[in-house]
Formats: C-alpha cells, structure tokens, sequence
C-alpha cells in the first residue's frame, strides 16, 4: 500500500539475507490489514514461518490522515472481518508472536516524522507537532509519548 510495488519482494530478500547469512538480530515486522491485502494476511503468517521473526504487529487499517482518509473505501475492513484473519492466523498456528494493536494504542505509542522533518503524534485523528528535525527537543518527544528516559 504505502510502501510501494516491490516492498514485499525487498522484505523478503532482506530476511534472506538475514537467514542465509545467520545474522543475529531481532526481526520485528509491521502490517496493516485492509481490503487490499486482507486475503494475503494468511499467506504472509505462513511465509513469516519460515523466518525468525520476533514480533508481527498487526494493526486494523484506520484512516487517521492524508491519504489513508481520501481512500479510506478501498481500504476499510470491519471489526469482525480484522477479527476472523486473527482469529486464522492463531488457528493455522503461526509460530511468529502475533500483536494486535487497536486505533487508541496505535495513536499513543508512535512518533511520527513528515517528509518535511516534522515529528508529531496523532491524538484523536488529530496530528499534533512537538518539534523539528532542525530543533529536536528530547524532553517534548518524551513528554508527549510519555516516556520515561528511553530516547
């Protein structure tokens, strides 16, 4: 979706890589379902086994900005239908450890950068600012993520 055409074909010759050349790092892989890809999910948890992958977040596509909001009918998928390819996932027994991640969590717990080297976070489906690239303040980013001395 956002990544591009060849995004899935460069994740899985980096976990290649990765594989072949037995480098010993924690693989932490991020989706977003929708209607694009929701008949793929089961296909990528099986083809996720057959790497060592730490953690595969799974988030229910939201429309919280740009164009994730004028595309939102193409993309939207309901509760019940993030629900069942859960709820296979767990069934086919995917060896990866499977997160969910809901609208509320996903909005507190990024930083997001725009191309334009803003760093914001989104609250409510509204984008708050904290500071530039050029005036990096750690305290604002900590304070608004509410994190303790981890950056």
């Amino acid at each position: 979706m956002g990544r591009g055409v060849e995004h899935r074909k460069n994740v899985i010759r980096i976990l290649d890589y990765i594989s072949t050349n037995k480098i010993n790092i924690k693989i932490k892989i991020n989706t977003v379902v929708s209607k694009v890809n929701f008949d793929e999910i089961i296909k990528i948890g099986k083809l996720l086994n057959n790497y060592k992958i730490k953690r595969w977040k799974l988030f229910k596509f939201q429309a919280l900005r740009g164009s994730a909001i004028r595309y939102e009918k193409m993309f939207r998928i309901s509760n019940q239908q993030f629900n069942y390819v859960i709820k296979k996932l767990l069934e086919d027994n995917i060896n990866t450890k499977i997160v969910i991640r809901n609208t509320k969590e996903i909005e507190e717990l990024y930083l997001n950068i725009s191309p334009e080297g803003d760093f914001f976070i989104t609250n409510d489906y509204v984008d708050k600012k904290i500071c530039n690239f050029k005036n990096i303040n750690l305290n604002k980013i900590r304070e608004a993520l509410k994190v303790k001395n981890e950056l």
